[in-house]
């Protein structure tokens, strides 16, 4: 069974394209926004961008993902995203207080909230011909 999951990642990491399709950009920002809706996350920007691969048998592609979130969100978030089936390498993250106070509110009534810019790194492997 961990055997699967394993071979799941590799089949999901390896293509004969020289760039991520369009379909596979799109599934992982989804994966992204869904999972940041699933713990209540406030996502500012979610940014795909190609990135030029010094080697010729690896593609990656990265995501800039900007939130708001306390660290317990933050650590719900990470872990599920270990769990995904792709190869991902977390390049950047950013963490910076937020403070923002309703009328009436004290500091005892909110939890802390940081601003958050995470650089995630999804790579492929070019299979070779």
């Amino acid at each position: 069974k961990e055997l699967q999951q394993v071979s799941q990642v590799i089949v999901n990491s390896m293509t004969k394209e020289k760039k991520f399709k369009p379909s596979e950009i799109n599934s992982f920002v989804k994966k992204l926004a869904d999972l940041a809706d699933q713990y209540k996350v406030a996502v500012h920007s979610l940014t795909p961008k190609p990135v030029d691969s010094d080697q010729k048998n690896l593609i990656h592609h990265l995501f800039t993902l900007e939130i708001n979130c306390t660290f317990i969100q933050l650590g719900q978030l990470l872990s599920d995203m270990e769990s995904f089936d792709n190869i991902l390498k977390i390049k950047t993250l950013d963490v910076r207080p937020v403070t923002i106070k309703s009328k009436g509110e004290t500091d005892l009534d909110k939890e802390t909230k940081y601003k958050i810019t995470l650089e995630i790194l999804s790579y492929k492997i070019v299979k070779e011909a």
